[in-house]
């Protein structure tokens, strides 16, 4: 098993190699330089883990939702790998990212994961985790910055925690990224149960198709 995981969805641009009993990982915060860093880091991955091209299995990408440009970034690298090579894809996206992040390193049930969508928005959804793995409280939406909806919620974590009103919630952490070694496991799973979409098949995960608002909207 080697399959190669890009992350740009996020604050986060990393690149990882997955092998049934490790993760070589190669990451940066960088800001805004995802289209740039992104090709070395593949090419660091693959080298660490003595793998080529020729020698993965198949690709993992997150499909967002966050930044359109990340998105389309770490996907269009996706895709052309997977066309060239004739590799089966396996989409993640960010919020389960985030979640299960924040799952393995905090000892917690369950999280909300939240980014911030901009034009006073949110992209979030809740997840638990058990025996079973990793199950969908909340399936990921768009909420405002005084309507995303915290019923429930113990723990919220991602950058648009930063944005919305979390009182009463113990334990906020607007600054926990994506970790691939975390979603590893899951990653595994999912190429061991066959839950792939073909070669070119994966599909960004948008939620919002406006990325900007107009002049009227900001009030200009």
């Amino acid at each position: 098993m080697r399959i190669l995981v890009l992350e740009t969805a996020t604050d986060l641009c990393a690149a990882a190699l997955i092998t049934a009993d490790d993760c070589v990982v190669s990451q940066s915060t960088e800001p805004r330089s995802h289209y740039r860093l992104l090709p070395s880091q593949i090419e660091d991955v693959l080298a660490q883990a003595q793998c080529t091209h020729a020698s993965l299995d198949a690709i993992a990408c997150d499909v967002g939702p966050g930044s359109f440009t990340g998105v389309r970034v770490g996907l269009a690298s996706a895709l052309g790998i997977s066309v060239a090579r004739q590799l089966p894809m396996i989409e993640f996206n960010s919020l389960e990212a985030i979640a299960l992040s924040a799952l393995t390193g905090r000892g917690v049930e369950r999280v909300m994961a939240v980014l911030d969508a901009r034009m006073k928005e949110t992209y979030f959804a809740s997840y638990a985790y058990n025996a079973e793995g990793l199950t969908i409280v909340k399936p990921p939406q768009i909420g405002g910055y005084d309507t995303t909806d915290i019923g429930g919620e113990q723990c919220i974590v991602g950058q648009g925690a930063a944005v919305i009103n979390t009182d009463g919630v113990p334990d906020v952490d607007a600054g926990v990224l994506p970790d691939l070694q975390a979603m590893a496991p899951l990653i595994r799973s999912r190429y061991k149960a066959g839950q792939m979409k073909p070669p070119g098949g994966a599909v960004a995960l948008y939620l919002r198709d406006k990325v900007a608002q107009t002049r009227a909207e900001r009030g200009k």
